[in-house]
């Protein structure tokens, strides 16, 4: 259909083209359940924390929740009502242990963290402008800094080497002076858990680090607190991906907290699953193959990989599609109930034993 068929603008056309739809949408459609679908897509790709859900249906259809009309209507702020921003406040001050105890005027809520990262990148970057991001990534953030904000995601690749450790900040800063000789000005880097889960403390296992917000550091030290910003939903720590409530906490900066007012409207890790196979598939060993060859035949084998999950109807989440710098990475959720985590799991083994029986690597 042609632009002006469907009345769209060129980007919209763009977006509407059948090769733009988001195949997850196939496999949302056609999940498996033990009992009415036990031949659907299982998932273990999608960041959802299935643990709580239970819990939380129990409590709240425990409790009687009544609302006023005050809870209909735009109420007291663009940012969210303050009664909710105070709820907000008082919980990340009792878990997050910040130096300042936080108040109603730090937080301003958004409809999820991607919204709060859009909001953020509209706030301070202007078009153009560069905000690093360590890889792998959440494959949403891009569009959320740049769709309408217009901002440049500038990857930074790592290697071994730990995002959040001091060994991270040369490649930090040869990111920010290779974009200054492209002509892109950095203005925000934005640190995320590539993990994505916030690790909270568990004293049954005492080899997971705890848990430091941000929040907790004494920042006057380090940097100019205006400059520090926290994103924080509910689609994590309490499984509500589908309630879309998250929030940006700023406890220095009042003009953007200004700027926000007016422009208001998983669990899972990485696992390298070449590793799998002895030698390392797409290691190159054994093979006459340039160095190039091999990467090129790496992220060949990474996509025929997740062919085979889907075949056997599983869904994962491949790190090419996270922009992961080696090939053979893929996200594996483990919040689920037993059942299902076994039954996936189950479902990887038994494709990746076909995998290597069928290929030639």
């Amino acid at each position: 259909m042609a632009a002006e068929e469907g009345h769209l603008s060129k980007r919209g056309d763009v977006y509407a083209q059948p090769g733009n739809r988001n195949p997850l949408l196939d496999i949302l459609n056609d999940q498996w359940h033990p009992l009415s679908n036990p031949g659907g897509y299982l998932s273990i790709g999608v960041a959802e924390n299935t643990f709580m859900q239970e819990e939380l249906l129990r409590y709240v259809n425990t409790h009687n929740f009544t609302l006023d009309s005050h809870c209909l209507s735009y109420g007291d702020s663009f940012s969210g009502s303050h009664q909710l921003r105070s709820a907000v406040a008082s919980f990340v001050t009792r878990q997050f242990c910040p130096v300042q105890p936080l108040l109603a005027r730090h937080v301003a809520i958004t409809s999820g963290v991607g919204p709060g990262v859009e909001a953020l990148s509209f706030t301070l970057c202007n078009t153009g402008d560069g905000i690093l991001l360590g890889r792998p990534f959440y494959r949403g953030f891009p569009a959320s800094m740049s769709s309408r904000a217009g901002a440049t995601t500038i990857p930074v690749s790592f290697g071994n080497i730990d995002a959040f450790s001091m060994d991270a900040i040369p490649l930090y800063e040869k990111a920010v002076l290779d974009a200054k000789a492209r002509g892109i000005t950095v203005k925000a880097i934005m640190l995320c858990n590539p993990h994505n889960p916030v690790v909270w403390d568990n004293t049954e296992t005492n080899e997971v680090p705890g848990f430091h917000s941000v929040l907790s550091i004494n920042l006057k030290e380090l940097i100019d607190p205006e400059l520090v910003h926290v994103l924080w939903g509910i689609s994590k720590d309490f499984g509500s991906n589908g309630i879309r409530l998250g929030c940006i906490i700023s406890q220095q900066n009042e003009r953007l907290h200004a700027a926000l007012e007016n422009i208001a409207g998983a669990f899972f890790v990485w696992a390298d699953l070449f590793s799998f196979f002895k030698p390392r598939l797409g290691s190159g060993v054994g093979t006459s193959k340039s160095a190039q060859q091999v990467e090129e035949n790496s992220w060949a084998l990474e996509a025929r990989l997740q062919e085979t999950f889907l075949k056997h109807k599983l869904f994962t989440a491949a790190g090419s599609t996270f922009s992961h710098t080696e090939a053979g990475w893929f996200r594996l959720t483990f919040a689920l109930d037993y059942d299902c985590l076994s039954e996936g799991l189950q479902r990887l083994l038994t494709a990746l034993e076909e995998f290597g029986k069928e290929c030639d690597y």
